[in-house]
Parts: structure tokens; sequence; C-alpha cells
């Protein structure tokens, strides 16, 4: 057997040892599963202009009809769940909504689909009524609600013994506006720095909505602190609904050590004042400094492929592998008597001394 011919069966090894490893995450990745759609039909009563959801103007112990559009985007008939889910506050400011199961204790109880359960064909789509009846005692301003279709069985994702049961839904809102007087108003907490793990380099302001309307307000934070430090930096909040708060993040792109004055101020989105709190810190060791973790904040972080990692990673194994061999030859080539070995074949040797050590901290079944 050649050199050659054994560098050449030992890549093809690797690349296929390596395919082998990456074959799940290929596979999960290239198997597109199917899924649940919902959406306001055209035309439907009390659609936004956009079309995205719904927002009807009801007044107290008023009932409201409208219709969902659910569909069904896998290639078999499935049975899709409708319920009704409460509209809540994220963390970091914009809505979310309630799952499957959890008590409803706001406009989720105002909601009720006309079917439970509906059977969708495979690549079809049917239509649920739902009706909103608002109390009597309901205050005016806005009240957010879901109606939502989920898989009313999972799908399987991965192979071997990495499955796990996935269940898709889609939600679309249900804003109900009960007119009178209402406006949006907030309450800002005192402003802290993050010291979590993820939190490290933001600057965590509590917001909370004390009004009766949503708002996406402005957040304007600035720090003044030793040697003439002043920095401001604005960031546009998400949704926050009435009742809700929101810890909104501004993540610092500068590193602070020594005594800060945090200054946090909102406004926008209908206030007509602004309105700030401050607080002091002392940003003294590693573990406080701001703008350590900030920057990996600032931008996304770039997202190889699989695939792609898994053609590279056998690439550099087929490097390795053939530096190796080239190697051993050069130093079999120096142990004949009376042969010495080619000065282009000394340098190849030279430069492949490491090629042993690298095999092994690389490693060519590593993942990512």
């Amino acid at each position: 057997m050649t050199g050659r011919l054994a560098i050449t069966i030992v890549c093809a090894l690797v690349c296929a040892l390596v395919l082998l490893l990456a074959w799940p995450a290929l596979s999960a990745a290239d198997s597109g599963g199917g899924g649940v759609g919902a959406a306001p039909p055209p035309g439907a009563p009390g659609v936004l202009a956009s079309g995205d959801y719904f927002a009807p103007s009801l007044a107290p112990g008023s009932t409201w009809t409208s219709v969902l559009l659910v569909s069904n985007n896998s290639s078999k008939a499935a049975p899709i769940v409708v319920y009704a889910a409460d509209g809540l506050t994220a963390y970091s400011s914009g809505a979310v909504y309630s799952n499957l199961g959890q008590p409803l204790g706001a406009a989720g109880t105002w909601l009720t689909p006309a079917s439970q359960t509906v059977m969708v064909r495979a690549e079809g789509e049917t239509t649920v009524r739902f009706k909103v009846t608002v109390p009597r005692n309901a205050t005016p301003g806005d009240h957010l609600a879901g109606i939502v279709a989920q898989s009313g069985t999972p799908t399987q994702s991965g192979s071997g013994q990495l499955r796990v049961d996935v269940i898709t839904r889609a939600v679309v809102g249900v804003l109900v506006r009960v007119p009178g007087p209402a406006s949006f108003d907030v309450k800002v907490g005192k402003p802290t720095i993050g010291r979590g793990p993820e939190q490290i380099g933001e600057v965590v302001t509590p917001i909370t909505d004390t009004g009766r309307l949503i708002g996406k307000p402005v957040d304007s934070v600035s720090l003044k602190g030793p040697d003439g430090y002043d920095r401001t930096l604005q960031k546009n909040l998400d949704t926050i609904l009435p009742g809700g708060t929101a810890y909104f993040p501004v993540y610092w792109p500068d590193h602070l050590h020594g005594l800060y004055t945090i200054t946090s101020c909102v406004s926008g989105a209908g206030l007509g004042r602004t309105i700030c709190n401050s607080a002091t810190v002392n940003i003294g060791g590693s573990t406080n400094t701001v703008g350590q973790t900030a920057r990996k904040h600032a931008s996304s972080p770039l997202r190889v492929p699989t695939w792609l990692i898994a053609l590279l990673s056998a690439g550099i194994g087929c490097a390795l592998t053939a530096g190796v061999m080239r190697f051993r030859q050069s130093r079999r080539r120096k142990r004949r008597p009376g042969v010495r070995a080619p000065e282009h074949a000394v340098k190849a040797s030279a430069r492949s001394e490491q090629a042993p050590r690298l095999h092994q901290e690389v490693g060519l079944g590593g993942q990512s």
C-alpha cells in the first residue's frame, strides 16, 4: 500500500466518522416538520388594518364574535387545539401569552372559542368562531387576550436517544379597548447594574405600566462618574401592558470602574412628561465591570450551520492526518541506511512536528 493511498483511505474514514457524528443534527435540519398556523381571515370582524390581530372596541356587558383561520402545515391530517390565553408583559418588554393549562386571570377569561379541538386535513385549513364577552365591571382601557391554535399531538425531533417532543402553536392577539377615560402612565424603578452571568454589562430599569393603555415608551439612560465620565444611551421599549412590569436592559459599551450615578428617564407613548429615577452604584471589581459582556449582546453571534462545522472538521482532520503520514514517511526515509532524505522532505518534517499534538488537541469527533 503506497503512502498516498494510505492517506486517502484514512481521510475517507475521518470524513465518514465526522459526518456520522453530525448526522442527527443534519437530519433534524433537513427534515422540515409540519406546523400550525393561525391568522384573522380577510374581512373578519374587528381585524386591525394591518391584518395582524383583532382590535375591537367593546362596551362593558357587550358580546362580540369573530372568526379565526386555523391551518395545518403538515403532510398528515392532525387535531388542533384552540383555546384562550391571557396577554402578559414579557420580562424585558413585549407581549407574550399564557400557555395551555395555565389559570386565566385577565382578558383571557373574556374569550371563548366555539370549538376546543378541530381536525384539519393535511396542508389544509378551517375556521373557528369565537366570542368575547366583556364583564359589566370592566375598566376603561386596553385589555389583551390571545386566541391560540396548538398542535394536539406532539411531533418528535432528533434521532436515536436524542429525541424531543415538539408542540407548535400560533397565537393571534385580541386587543379589546373598553371606551372611557384612560391613558398610558408609568412608574420608573431604581436602575441597577446587571450582575448575573448574562447581565454583566447592562443597566436594568424596572418600568411598570400604571395606566390603562398599552404603550411603547423610550428609555434614556445616563451614567456620570469619575474623570468627568458622562454618557447617555437611548433605547425604544417594546409593549408594556397595563399593570405589567418590564425589566428593560440597556447594554453598556464602556468599561467602568468607580462610583457612578445612573439616571433612567422614560418618555413618549403619550406620557406628556418625562419620568425619571436615579441610583448610585460602586463598580469595583471585574465581576461588576460594565461593558465586558455588553459587546456580546450588542451584535448577534455568528451562527455557523452544523453541516458546515462537520465539513470543516473533516477538512481539518484530513489535513492533520496527511501531516502525520508525511512526517512518518520522512522519518522512515531518514532511517534507511545510506539514503539521505531529500531537503524538501526534511523541511516538511520540521513543519509537521507538532501535528500529532494538534491532532489530540483539536480532535475529530467534537461536538459544536
